[in-house]
């Protein structure tokens, strides 16, 4: 798609489900490297696959009942020169960085959404932060 320069909103789900990949990865052994998640082409093209993992992920953080030590590892270069780096981190922080990127990346779902299908209706609140969202809750109330 043209508004989102060349990707698609499969794309943009794909991206978000295996960030929650990482997650659950990191859960299993201690660490979490964003930059080394798998590609599932399955989940981009198949709309049922997605919604499918979709389902697993929500069951599965429902499951988690306590907060976990992580390190957070991250392939990062300057110029030619890596710069590989480790950070205590934990399941809790994660999981809000994963929802917080999920959030982002349905923004821009909604301006594709928008733009190339403006018959379909995406709840008002859709790709919106939740704290934008009480602020406007809070805003109106006065």
């Amino acid at each position: 798609m043209d508004i989102l320069s060349g990707a698609s909103i499969g794309m943009h789900f794909r991206h978000v489900i295996e960030f929650f990949d990482c997650v659950v990865d990191g859960v299993s052994n201690g660490m979490i490297n964003y930059d080394l998640r798998k590609r599932n082409g399955v989940i981009e093209q198949d709309p049922l696959a997605a919604s499918r993992r979709i389902l697993e992920l929500r069951n599965w953080i429902q499951e988690q009942h306590e907060d976990k030590a992580l390190e957070l590892q991250s392939d990062m270069c300057e110029g030619d020169t890596f710069l590989g780096s480790g950070v205590r981190s934990s399941y809790n922080r994660e999981l809000i960085y994963a929802i917080e990127h999920a959030i982002h990346h349905m923004a821009i779902i909604k301006i594709a959404v928008i733009n190339s299908f403006p018959d379909l209706q995406l709840e008002p609140n859709f790709g919106v932060a939740f704290s934008t969202v009480r602020y406007r809750e809070s805003a109106c109330a006065q």
